[in-house]
Parts: structure tokens; sequence; C-alpha cells
């Protein structure tokens, strides 16, 4: 199932669900159409339900924290759709680039869904979209059984013009990274230094509205 609002396409999850993300707003809507809209015109909304006449809107991390999801009536829960990316490249490979848009957001490096360069300053990693687009904001899961201050320090490019420069004091887990350019390349480029190597193990990118 899909429903489609203007500039941004959703897909169901789960259909049928008995169980849902909490919301962090929920609104009066008449249709699923209507929530679309609703979540298409806020950076912070990941996806949304639609359940007795109110549209629940829900961020990225209510969503994959499993444990926290609610009981509610058997509605189908939607999630932005993500832009598909064809190919990917990196500065140098210890391992697959493609790991990191393998479709598997494992987080620990051994089980070999994580993508890793060589130690060298400014080391990248990049995808392609199938087509140029607006990139509203990427995801990114970063590795957790260790290192995950290598990713404190990075700037997003899109066709090699900066649209985000990342710096933080502590590490993250998932996050969400906004960007706001047109085009098909979306690099993650190490500014640390001393040198680390870039670690992604799984990366998203998504068009909030255009």
């Amino acid at each position: 199932a899909e429903v489609i609002s203007p500039g941004v396409q959703f897909t169901a999850a789960r259909t049928g669900s008995a169980v849902a993300p909490p919301e962090f707003l929920a609104r009066i809507e008449d249709s699923e159409i209507g929530c679309g809209i609703a979540c298409s015109h806020r950076s912070d909304c990941f996806g949304f339900y639609w359940l007795l006449g109110a549209c629940r809107l829900f961020d990225l991390h209510a969503f994959f924290n499993l444990d926290a999801w609610v009981s509610i009536g058997t509605c189908d829960v939607f999630l932005r759709e993500k832009l598909p990316i064809s190919t990917c490249q990196e500065s140098s490979s210890k391992v697959p680039c493609s790991r990191a848009i393998d479709g598997v957001a494992n987080q620990y490096y051994h089980n070999l869904s994580c993508s890793h360069t060589n130690l060298n300053l400014n080391e990248w990693w990049e995808a392609s979209l199938t087509t140029p687009s607006l990139v509203s904001f990427v995801t990114i899961y970063n590795r957790l059984d260790c290192c995950g201050h290598r990713l404190n320090k990075f700037d997003i490019l899109v066709d090699g013009s900066v649209c985000n420069q990342v710096r933080l004091s502590a590490p993250f887990s998932v996050s969400n990274f906004s960007c706001n350019a047109y085009g098909s390349k979306i690099r993650i480029l190490s500014r640390s230094n001393p040198a680390e190597p870039v670690t992604i193990c799984e990366f998203m990118a998504y068009k909030i509205q255009g």
C-alpha cells in the first residue's frame, strides 16, 4: 500500500498492525492522504498511522525502538519512501562499500554489515542515487561495537557541494542529518584530525518535499 501526498510518497511498513510507534503529535485528519500531507511538512516526521479519524505522527527513533511500540486498534503504519540508491563508492576499501546499503541495519562490524575505509585524512563514502533528486536529509547508522566517535566530524556533500558540516561532541547510534540540496551523489567526508576511517552500517536518503 502507498500514500502519495504532494512531494512525498509513503509506503506501508506494516499493514493491519495491532501495534505502532508512539506518536509525538496527534491531529484530526479525514484520511491517510491528509496524514501524509501533515507528515510531509515536518522534518521530524518519519511516518504516520491513521486511526479512528486521528493522524498520529512519529519520528525515526520511535519507529526503530520496537520495545516502545504501543498497542492500538488495527491500522497501517506508513513510512517516508527512501530515495533509491543504485551504487556506492569510497576513497579506499577495507570491505565493500555496499555493506552500507545492503538493507541490513546491523550495527556490529563483525556481522559483516558495515562499510570501512582505510585510515587516512579525508576518507569518504559516497552513494549514487538512481536519478537526481532533492536530498532533504540522510539517516546514518553508526557502528556500535566500538569506534562510534569516528563519525563525530564529517561533511555531507551533494554533487560536490557541502550541505551540512557535522561536528559532534559525543557518538551517535542512529541519527538524521539535514541537507536540502539537489543532486545524485551524496558523500560522507571525514573531517577527523587525527585521521579516522569512515564506517557506516546503513545509509538512507530521503526527500521531504519539492
